[in-house]
């Protein structure tokens, strides 16, 4: 009875230690992740540039992924584009008030110039420019706009949202 009591005592000093080194390595542990936070900016023409009588039908044109990764201080646009006609550029604006997207740009994804868009390109914001553009995302204040040819000043924008998580 007493050799097992010894056992025992010692089985519990064992698992305590081992309680102890897990709770104190789990914070380097939880510091190996961070988060990822990404914004959607769903882009839909609006129904009356292409003709039709209601904004209900408005056609789906494409959607621009935004991941903000901020130990690495890096803004990345993914952009899925379908058939555009007339495509200049695509920009991130910020609003001069709230829901106006006339706004600067303060980013450029896309810009015909470039070449043509083959129906996705990624662009990433970087060093200086990282809270320059990071900022007005953050705090819901910006916008994807699309210019074309029939519409220099945007024809179709797309409020940026947010979506978080970790890695």
């Amino acid at each position: 009875m007493y050799r097992l009591m010894r056992i025992l005592c010692k089985t519990r000093f064992v698992v305590r230690a081992a309680l102890a080194i897990l709770l104190i390595s789990a914070p380097s542990v939880q510091a190996q992740h961070h988060a990822i936070v990404e914004w959607y900016a769903d882009l839909t023409e609006p129904a009356a540039v292409h003709g039709e009588p209601s904004a209900a039908h408005s056609r789906d044109i494409g959607k621009v992924t935004v991941i903000v990764d901020f130990p690495h201080r890096t803004v990345t646009f993914h952009t899925t584009i379908k058939e555009f006609v007339g495509l200049r550029r695509i920009e991130v604006r910020t609003d001069r008030a709230r829901g106006d997207f006339a706004g600067p740009a303060i980013f450029t994804i896309y810009d015909a110039r470039e070449g043509r868009l083959a129906g996705s390109s990624t662009r990433t914001a970087e060093g200086a420019t990282f809270s320059f553009v990071a900022t007005p995302i953050l705090n819901s204040r910006a916008a994807i706009a699309i210019t074309t040819d029939a519409h220099p000043d945007g024809e179709v924008v797309g409020r940026i949202v947010m979506h978080k998580r970790y890695e």
